[in-house]
């Protein structure tokens, strides 16, 4: 029919009088999509502690640039999943991709509010912000560490815009990070520096030479008789 395009209406000159786009008065009912997305996470969801992590240069005024990162802080939060991750490693069928990485929901207001909390949940600290890529937290039904990978509005936007965080994650591997003051006696303070299983922990020596491995594994050596020749 003539007069009809296929392109869609521009919200603000649309012309309704039963919707406007930059209307306010939409803002109580986003508000209480804010906070049922919010109760539903804290009645069926998953507690667990949030790592701040920060690589700025007020951290490290020399390396800070060079992604040497710090953990600054912890607090509590609330998250939900489809399904709790099983706590062993899944591979492709070809055996090179992992298939560790799954989603994390989290609502917008509740961890606003979490975000400027000390460790405890009570005393308000800090200005409140958003889940961050590279951050860190640790799960309370398996206390697994797992850090983010990407952060994004949850595809549920109603009322213009997205009441929850879908954040990819995957199980924290360390990595040595600066730890502030705070988190000098927490739990991931032993996590943080435990040692490499891949390090080479045996000091070499033109002493000794490996000797092949004991019953447990452990590498043995054996006098090098060529030790002291030039």
């Amino acid at each position: 029919m003539e007069g009809l395009s296929n392109e869609l209406p521009d919200c603000d000159n649309y012309g309704s009088e039963m919707f406007d786009f930059s209307s306010p008065c939409y803002d109580v009912e986003s508000r209480l999509l804010d906070e049922l997305t919010a109760e539903a996470i804290n009645i069926s969801g998953t507690m667990g502690y949030w790592y701040v992590v920060d690589y700025s240069l007020k951290n490290e005024p020399v390396f800070g640039e060079d992604n040497d990162r710090t953990i600054v802080r912890k607090f509590p939060f609330m998250f939900a999943l489809d399904g709790l991750p099983a706590d062993e490693r899944r591979w492709a069928k070809i055996g090179i991709e992992g298939l560790d990485n799954f989603h994390i929901f989290i609502a917008k207001i509740s961890f606003a509010q979490a975000s400027q909390m000390e460790a405890d949940g009570i005393t308000p600290m800090y200005e409140s912000r958003n889940p961050h890529v590279g951050d860190i937290f640790q799960s309370t039904h398996n206390n697994l560490f797992y850090q983010v990978l990407d952060v994004k509005d949850k595809g549920d936007a109603t009322l213009q815009r997205a009441h929850s965080f879908d954040c990819i994650v995957k199980p924290f591997e360390t990595h040595h990070y600066k730890l502030s003051k705070r988190l000098e006696n927490d739990v991931i303070a032993k996590f943080n520096n435990a040692a490499d299983v891949l390090a080479q922990n045996v000091p070499l020596s033109r002493a000794k030479l490996p000797d092949g491995y004991d019953a447990f594994g452990n590498l043995v050596f054996r006098d090098n008789p060529n030790a002291n020749k030039p």
